[in-house]
């Protein structure tokens, strides 16, 4: 998996950005 604006955010939210890309996987997946 390819996410480019994980490394332009660096480390301010990093924890917040993994939990959208969770929130986004799982919302994929129920579709």
């Amino acid at each position: 998996l390819d996410f480019p604006y994980i490394t332009n955010k660096g480390r301010k939210g990093g924890s917040n950005i993994a939990a959208a890309i969770v929130n986004a996987l799982a919302i994929m997946a129920n579709k």
